[in-house]
């Protein structure tokens, strides 16, 4: 089957996550979408695992490959991890009620407003010093959560699109089904086109170390 061909997202009833496929470099990410605590936990304790030979210390300013960032006075690598949040509005109010978070083919998507307790592992992960949460916007995104949930966030890097070359923009969204735009982010079961859009936000996130 030609990669044209691939379905763009499938789910595996087995292990209830979703593939995602980013038409733009063909990579396929692993997709949790979940509102239990400890599934969340799980997730953030197989990526601590993954990385915990990485170096602790803080503060990151130049990316030096797509998951790895170097501090230019310390030459300390830091994991990147993509960030993004979906929203719910309702006239003026606006609420996160979704967070998502990548890491090269791993992709978390919280779905905040049916959570049965919040996950206290995110709040030791954000303030891990061995990570630094990355994306467009981010800052408006952590004050968001952290307005709601009490969550800080030790290291992160907000770029924006604007400081990346139009085929790069181009080459990362190919393939965002564009129904997410107007999405119900308030949906108790997300669609097929949800979780892919919002997969490939924060998988465009964290690319975005690699662009600038």
């Amino acid at each position: 089957m030609s990669a044209s061909h691939v379905p763009a997202i499938s789910f595996d009833a087995a292990t209830s996550k979703y593939t995602v496929i980013n038409r733009g470099n063909g990579k396929s990410i692993e997709t949790t979408v979940t509102d239990k605590a400890s599934v969340a936990d799980e997730w953030v304790q197989d990526i601590i695992n993954k990385y915990n030979n990485v170096t602790d210390q803080a503060s990151s300013s130049v990316v030096d490959d797509n998951s790895l960032l170097v501090d230019d006075n310390s030459l300390v690598k830091l994991v990147a991890v993509g960030l993004d949040v979906k929203c719910s509005r309702h006239d003026n109010n606006v609420n996160p009620a979704t967070l998502q978070l990548c890491i090269d083919d791993k992709c978390l998507i919280l779905q905040l407003l049916y959570m049965d307790q919040f996950p206290y592992s995110l709040k030791s992960f954000f303030m891990d010093s061995k990570f630094a949460f990355v994306g467009v916007n981010v800052e408006n995104n952590i004050s968001m959560i952290n307005a709601r949930y009490g969550l800080k966030v030790k290291n992160r890097i907000d770029v924006t699109v604007e400081r990346m070359c139009f085929h790069d923009v181009a080459v990362m969204l190919q393939g965002k089904p564009p129904s997410g735009w107007m999405s119900d982010w308030e949906a108790r079961i997300l669609s097929l086109d949800q979780v892919q859009f919002a997969c490939l936000d924060s998988y465009v996130s964290y690319l975005l170390c690699a662009s600038i």
